[in-house]
């Protein structure tokens, strides 16, 4: 078969698509609209190159002279499909190629803002075309919704690289560890990671370096005549291991394809949304995130390789191009997606959340929201559904059809944002799909992030000159009488959550539904005892993390530790990017800002390395932020192994001491002190370790179900 192969760039998942269709027997021709050539020799010397006009922004202006150009190309060259890789390539082809198109996008590819006018021009063109799209996994169908995607989705032909050379060297003779990261990623955070594996390679007589997972492949390779084997060899030269972070567009190729080719027990595999899901699929174990990441690179350095690592997944590996175009041609339902929920049997479950999945690991809300959803669906096969218009109605669609073809509905769970869901019809629509899905037997539950819009000390709710009250006001009180009544349950995050709600709702019409609290979890692939890759001091490490500023006051914190810093201790913090300088000139007026034994990082938390092997996490704020609250990072003090100080009248105050994995102190700098110094000859290993366990997110889906008396997990 003759096949036009039209790649927005090229790079290692490109060259490995092209590859296999040489391996499958098919005439190739290479163009990559972004590089503005014909890569492949055969085709640089049988076809013009193309105009600037293939990547301008006026791509309307230039319609009839790219599909003259493309009606040319494809009548000399004979060509009988064309495979689209990448946003750009494939909105260019779904609009101007009159052939028969396979889209493929991947994972990045829809990373983009509605303002960047070009991207979501070319997928307008894409899904307005095209009948369906090849996505990498359930992950990229929500984000494909989330951008108004009327196509059906399916996900990315498999292939196997079964057979083709390995890549890496012997860990007898190669030493260096390579952080493969996203060219256009979070480089300091992958810079974080080098950082955290130093500590454990070094050990080993192994180096770590960072090596962008683009530059394993790149267009010149191809415009050379040389494999991705080739060039990958010759760039991961010396390297017998692989950490994999981000969320490459090239990720899971070349995950996949050291799988295949019998190097699985040298790889390990950050747990983003995508890559973690991946690994799931492909039943291969050795993710983490953060500062897990050393834990589990020090593990695999120890025991050294194991000849059976690694349990292929049984999955389809012949997917042909005629096989892939007599899909596309499949008469699917409107909107169908290949969802785990669609081909599975039995019960399902529904997750809601007022925006999509992150991939992020800071912010308490997208954290929270990440992890809930992952223990939900692996407690059964779920339904995920997010605020946007369209995505919303795709998913509420396909849950009326499952539950009209008989299928059970077991647990619905929904968590709100700070602000009320924009649309009112949405929130409307998911009452009423609430209601039906208890009507069909499911049981449901309302998690409420807050209700600062009704707070006294923001001033929202507070009658306008006119005497209205404000709009968020009032889509606030109407998103929890609407969701709120039909559920079975509300959920606040603490005990004093739930008082403070009730007391902020007293005199408005809200529903009557039962609230209790459903506090953060601990996520398992972030747990790791980060002190034990530094070095032992004497004197231990505090450690600050969160927002700097009026509402974060920490003006008794400071105080207390300006004379530990006298005596040898050490103070991080760990805020956000931008607040630097707040935080820079607090410090200055303690006269610690020069100290070199505190130190100031804008990396996440699950990234950060402390000073010293005894470290504190201290969850002391003046301000009456934090009193009616379970603040989040709590719980990431204890995956990172540090025992907590906190106030005696905080919400988490009862926790801390009931699990015993920290002390509560007096709201007073010689209270503070005074803890400080008594914690530093306090064990809390094994209290720490018992909470990790009794309060992980698996937990608090069993929580959720004891509340609304649903039925024991199906072990998937």
């Amino acid at each position: 078969m003759k096949i036009l192969f039209l790649s927005s760039s090229m790079g290692p998942a490109e060259a490995l698509w092209y590859e296999r269709l040489q391996r499958q027997g098919h005439d190739v021709d290479v163009l990559s609209v972004s590089h503005l050539s014909w890569l492949t020799r055969d085709a640089r010397q049988r076809f013009p190159k193309p105009d600037h006009w293939v990547t301008s922004i006026t791509l309307q202006k230039f319609g009839n002279q790219i599909s003259t150009y493309f009606g040319s190309v494809i009548n000399s060259g004979k060509h009988e499909v064309v495979v689209a890789s990448g946003l750009q390539a494939a909105g260019i082809a779904a609009r101007q190629v009159s052939l028969p198109v396979i889209p493929l996008l991947w994972r990045e590819d829809l990373d983009f803002r509605r303002a960047r006018t070009i991207f979501t021009r070319r997928f307008e063109d894409l899904t307005e075309s095209a009948a369906a799209l090849f996505l990498e996994d359930d992950f990229e169908f929500d984000k494909a919704l989330s951008k108004g995607s009327k196509s059906v989705h399916l996900l990315h032909p498999q292939t196997s690289f079964a057979g083709l050379p390995p890549l890496l060297g012997n860990p007898q003779d190669a030493k260096k560890i390579a952080v493969v990261f996203p060219e256009g990623g979070d480089k300091p955070r992958a810079e974080a990671i080098v950082q955290m594996l130093d500590s454990v390679a070094t050990r080993h007589g192994n180096e770590v370096v960072l090596v962008s997972s683009d530059s394993l492949y790149r267009a010149r390779d191809l415009m050379r005549g040389h494999t991705f084997a080739e060039s990958a060899q010759s760039r991961l030269a010396g390297v017998s291991h692989v950490v994999m972070v981000g969320a490459s567009r090239h990720a899971s190729s070349l995950g996949q394809y050291l799988l295949d080719t019998g190097q699985s027990d040298r790889l390990v595999v950050e747990d983003t949304i995508g890559q973690g899901g991946w690994a799931r699929q492909q039943r291969f174990t050795r993710t983490a995130r953060g500062g897990r990441l050393a834990l589990v690179v020090e593990n695999l350095l120890s025991d050294g390789p194991k000849a059976e690592d690694y349990l292929p997944n049984e999955r389809n590996l012949a997917d042909s191009v005629p096989q892939v175009l007599e899909r596309l041609s499949d008469s699917y339902p409107v909107n169908f997606e290949e969802l785990e929920v669609v081909a599975a049997e039995g019960p399902f479950n529904a997750f809601f959340s007022s925006t999509g999945l992150e991939d992020r690991t800071n912010g308490a809300r997208p954290q929270r929201i990440r992890n809930m959803a992952q223990a939900v669906e692996a407690d059964l096969p779920t339904v995920r559904l997010a605020s946007n218009e369209n995505g919303f109605r795709r998913r509420r669609d396909l849950i009326r059809a499952l539950l009209e073809s008989g299928r059970e509905p077991r647990m619905f769970y929904g968590e709100n944002s700070t602000s009320p869901i924009p649309a009112q019809d949405v929130r409307v629509e998911l009452g009423s799909l609430l209601a039906l899905w208890g009507e069909a037997g499911g049981r449901s539950a309302w998690f409420v992030r807050d209700l600062h819009w009704l707070d006294e000390a923001t001033g929202i709710a507070d009658p306008t000159s006119d005497g209205t009250i404000a709009p968020i006001v009032t889509a606030g009180l109407h998103e929890l009488k609407t969701v709120g009544e039909p559920a079975d349950i509300l959920l606040a995050p603490d005990d004093a959550s739930v008082e403070g709600f009730q007391r902020l709702l007293s005199g408005f019409d809200a529903p009557d539904t039962e609230w209790s609290a459903l506090p953060p979890g601990v996520a398992e692939q972030n747990v790791v005892d980060a002190a034990g890759f530094r070095p032992t001091r004497s004197r231990p490490t505090i450690l600050y993390a969160g927002g700097i500023g009026a509402v974060y006051s920490m003006t008794n914190f400071l105080t207390a530790t300006q004379p530990l810093i006298e005596r040898g201790y050490f103070l991080d913090f760990v805020i956000r990017p931008g607040e630097g300088e707040e935080l820079e000139q607090q410090l200055e007026e303690y006269g610690i800002a020069n100290s070199p034994q505190v130190s100031v990082t804008t990396n996440a938390l699950d990234v950060y390395l402390p000073q010293s092997r005894v470290t504190i996490g201290a969850i002391l704020l003046d301000s009456e932020y934090a009193k009616f609250s379970f603040p989040y990072k709590t719980v990431s003090m204890l995956e990172k192994g540090f025992p907590i100080i906190t106030y005696s009248d905080m919400a988490i105050a009862d926790f801390v001491e009931a699990k015993g994995v920290g002390v509560v102190a007096e709201r007073n700098p010689q209270s503070i002190l005074t803890k400080l110094e008594s914690m530093h000859d306090m064990d809390f290993t094994n209290a720490i370790a018992q909470a990790r366990k009794s309060e992980s997110w698996t937990s608090r889906v069993g929580q959720v179900k004891r509340y609304l008396g649903v039925g024991a997990s199906v072990t998937r």
